[in-house]
């Protein structure tokens, strides 16, 4: 068979239907369409996946496009019918890898900035002192400039909820078992990959289930929507220093 590649028009990054996107999978699970034919059918859906969340021009020969594809593939093997669509799945997947790819990353730089340390000659006509203050003073700018990233990545997450980063000020409650309900409400979205998936795909929380499981009313889950959604994003985004400054 002949397959188009779908082309990159709309708001999603990818011109074409979801259901035809979920109807190939069906098509890839029951061996009449291949895993190869299938992944470059959706290559542009992985690099606009993968530019959404870096925020950079991705090319072929991109350290991030090589872990965008096998994420792809990933989701691709695991994926079974109860998850919801493969496109809130895939998404998913892609996200959660780049976050893993990241975090290795910043580990990494900052092992050889320990070791840039220890191994520095004591006999160098650099002071230890001052050498250790320039780098932590270093540290301090790449953590300040992760956080800029965070913010930028954060308020642009919030957006497409409808919500203002000025909107956290206020959004805490004030009754701490009330708080504690929706902290473990937005826990247990984040760790059900079905809910979290129809989450982002439908940008809209599971009210019915939140009441049911937590002891809420319907007005109370109306009115922490804003919350409710910033929890989830923070516990399922790669804001580890974000996580820190704001303390909802």
């Amino acid at each position: 068979m002949n397959y188009e590649i779908a082309s990159l028009n709309n708001k999603d990054g990818i011109g074409m239907d979801r259901n035809i996107m979920q109807n190939d999978i069906e098509l890839v699970k029951n061996d009449d369409l291949s895993i190869n034919d299938f992944i470059v059918k959706y290559k542009p859906f992985i690099y606009s996946a993968i530019s959404k969340y870096d925020g950079t021009y991705i090319s072929d020969q991109s350290e991030l496009t090589s872990v965008g594809m096998l994420a792809f593939k990933e989701a691709v093997d695991n994926y079974d019918f109860d998850k919801g669509s493969f496109y809130g799945y895939s998404n998913l997947v892609i996200k959660s890898r780049l976050i893993d790819h990241f975090r290795k990353e910043a580990r990494h730089y900052e092992r050889e900035m320990v070791i840039l340390d220890e191994s520095y000659d004591s006999d160098n006509n650099i002071d230890t002192l001052e050498r250790k203050r320039a780098i932590e003073e270093f540290n301090n700018q790449e953590k300040a400039s992760y956080l800029r990233e965070e913010i930028t990545r954060f308020v642009s997450e919030l957006t497409d909820y409808g919500i203002k980063m000025s909107d956290l000020e206020k959004l805490s409650p004030k009754k701490k078992e009330l708080r504690m309900k929706y902290i473990a409400a937005s826990e247990m979205i984040a760790s059900d990959e079905g809910l979290l998936n129809r989450f982002y795909e439908m940008k809209r929380l599971p009210v019915s289930i939140i009441m049911e499981r937590h002891g809420l009313n319907r007005k109370q889950v109306d009115r922490a929507r804003k919350y409710l959604v910033a929890l989830i994003l923070i516990k399922c985004g790669d804001y580890e220093y974000l996580a820190e400054y704001i303390k909802i």
